[in-house]
């Protein structure tokens, strides 16, 4: 500091200072200290426009997705600095992950999500990341400061281990996040939490009842229905088609009619949409094999 005053430099931007750091800062008496939040809080416009990408991108949960709208308009118009913590649970494959993925992209204009796989934390080395030994070790803290949105999705949360979870007790209830080495500010964010338990019983079980309280709302997402069932089938067919997945000359030998009434047939006997998407491929390729047999 002395050497910059010599220098006549006036302001200093430092990125990703170290809780030390900006300690010592901060008990400068001749310092005025700013700390530049990243992300505004969520407008009601942006609020309107997810209402409307979730209704055109997701197939049914229209209990989750209100849910979602309404406490979106809570976070909006309460004070204080509390995140959004949302816990989406239900069934796999039905569409909790995709939710996330579509209100990352349409509240903060990037499909670049954090997300952390709860289920795999365990031992040290988990210990070491999310609670940070060492400052040249990679950590969640570093992850977190360079975010490019202010969501964050962690998966299967209840199944973390209790030494885990306790490392979350003060982001959810105030928006930050400490370790031993830096101090990030998660104020204005959305934190998702996902489970694949089917009742809040189950999941009261796995997750102590303090950390349990911190959750904003519990949504549960349902099974599809028959008529959901073909609507997600369809919609992956048209986006095999659509995002070039599939080469243009095989494109040309698919009846793609054809293919949707097979899947039609046999769709019911699926439960999510990643089964749904192998019957699609399957179904794909038996008409490029029975196409590409004709032709010999």
């Amino acid at each position: 500091l002395e050497t910059f005053e010599k220098l006549g430099v006036q302001q200093v931007i430092i990125n990703n200072p170290t809780r030390i750091l900006m300690s010592n800062l901060e008990r400068r008496s001749d310092l005025t200290v700013h700390n530049n939040l990243p992300f505004k809080r969520i407008s009601i416009n942006k609020i309107d426009t997810l209402t409307r990408d979730l209704d055109n991108q997701i197939i049914g949960q229209d209990k989750a997705k209100t849910a979602i709208h309404r406490k979106l308009v809570v976070q909006h118009v309460r004070t204080g600095d509390k995140p959004l913590v949302l816990m989406f649970y239900g069934n796999p494959g039905i569409g909790k992950t995709e939710v996330a993925k579509v209100m990352a992209k349409s509240l903060f204009g990037t499909n670049k999500i954090i997300r952390e796989q709860m289920s795999m934390t365990a031992g040290t080395a988990s210990v070491e990341y999310f609670k940070a030994t060492g400052h040249s070790e990679n950590s969640f803290s570093k992850v977190l400061l360079n975010r490019q949105s202010n969501i964050l999705l962690l998966d299967e949360f209840a199944l973390a281990p209790a030494y885990i979870q306790t490392a979350f007790f003060q982001l959810f209830d105030e928006g930050k996040y400490i370790d031993q080495n830096f101090s990030v500010d998660m104020r204005n964010s959305i934190i998702i939490c996902t489970s694949n338990f089917t009742s809040k019983k189950q999941m009261k079980t796995a997750i102590s009842s303090a950390l349990y309280s911190r959750f904003d709302a519990v949504i549960s997402f349902v099974d599809f229905t028959p008529t959901e069932k073909i609507e997600v089938s369809n919609k992956i067919v048209d986006s095999y088609l659509k995002s070039g997945k599939i080469q243009s000359k095989y494109i040309k030998l698919i009846d793609i009619n054809n293919v949707k009434e097979h899947v039609h047939q046999m769709v019911q006997h699926f439960s999510n949409f990643r089964a749904i998407r192998n019957l699609v491929e399957d179904m794909m390729a038996d008409e490029l094999i029975e196409k590409i047999e004709r032709r010999k």
